[in-house]
């Protein structure tokens, strides 16, 4: 049998076992063992145009897929960085490429920059990235032009959002196409009415009724909330998350951080977990500023949360992003 009449199943198990620097040699076999190969080269792509070292053969690569329909169809996953600090022209090419990566699932975009004009034209076509489902960017703005219409489950945005936008970014969450499932978001907040006037606007709101995981970050400025005015905050926050009956995960972080004795840390935040998990006994993992605690599947007992594992500390979907797209 010659390798043009193996079955599309075993030449893709082969490619499976063959490393990412070779598959381009791979390719050469004949189209079967491209079109295989360029599903898995193409899958997940991480595009740095913040190094200018690197620019070049990232602005090569999303030349490629702007010509090459097949392999733009591939791509699953896209990381990018830098989009702030390049030229229009570069911008423009990363948004053509997207155009043409109608199977794109998932996008962490990263200006690093605000540029001084926007990344995405308006309006944005209804056909552009039609199965985008996982957002994670740092500036807030961009999901006012890429969550509306399009199926999101899990939207994170890395700079906080001032009070006044608030009302703008919720709103264009609720024009998700699929019901939110996990946001993680940075709210500016000064005092303890605005911290639970935005948790309340966020919790009691249509779009957040199916959530499953919750991340909030309470900016302030200038005073650091010490931790009794918090646990009366704390005490109204557990009440209000009773209707979310999907919830399962909850991260509530104050910026800056008080400090307080270590052993006096884990006795408070212990309690706190106690108090939310009395009110939705679904919860299976509370975490409180720096300290989390996660119910045993087996056992069902409350064990701490390494501080590296916090949900605060990174995106919830980043080491799930592979299995996630399956």
């Amino acid at each position: 049998m010659s390798p043009s009449q193996l079955p599309v199943e075993i030449v893709a198990s082969v490619s499976d076992l063959v490393a990412l620097h070779q598959l381009p040699r791979f390719m050469l076999v004949n189209k079967l063992f491209r079109d295989v190969a360029e599903k898995r080269l193409y899958a997940i792509l991480d595009v740095d145009l913040f190094d200018p070292r690197r620019r070049v053969r990232a602005a090569k690569c999303l030349g490629t897929l702007t010509q090459n329909r097949f392999a733009a169809k591939a791509v699953r996953c896209i990381t990018a960085r830098g989009l702030g600090v390049v030229e229009r022209s570069l911008r423009d090419l990363f948004v053509n490429t997207l155009k043409c990566t109608t199977g794109l699932s998932a996008l962490s975009l990263l200006l690093l920059v605000t540029p001084d004009t926007p990344v995405f034209p308006e309006p944005l076509p209804s056909n552009f990235l039609p199965r985008l489902s996982l957002l994670n960017v740092d500036a807030p703005d961009i999901l006012v032009q890429l969550v509306p219409g399009r199926p999101l489950v899990a939207v994170r945005a890395e700079d906080s959002i001032g009070r006044s936008s608030l009302d703008r970014i919720v709103a264009a969450l609720s024009l998700s196409a699929s019901p939110i499932q996990h946001l993680q978001i940075k709210v500016d907040a000064i005092g303890q009415n605005d911290i639970l006037a935005s948790f309340l606007q966020i919790v009691t709101g249509d779009p957040f009724r199916n959530l499953v995981g919750l991340g909030l970050q309470f900016v302030q400025a200038p005073p650091s909330l010490a931790w009794e005015p918090l646990q009366t905050l704390l005490d109204y926050m557990s009440s209000a998350l009773i209707p979310l009956q999907a919830l399962r995960a909850i991260s509530l972080v104050t910026l800056p951080d008080p400090m307080l004795p270590p052993d006096q840390i884990l006795p408070l935040t212990r309690e706190v977990v106690e108090m939310f998990s009395r009110r939705s006994p679904h919860l299976e993992r509370i975490e409180i500023r720096w300290h989390g605690w996660a119910r045993d599947p087996v056992t069902h007992e409350w064990k701490p949360i390494p501080q590296n594992k916090l949900l605060r500390r990174d995106w919830v979907f980043r080491d799930q992003i592979i299995k996630f797209l399956g």
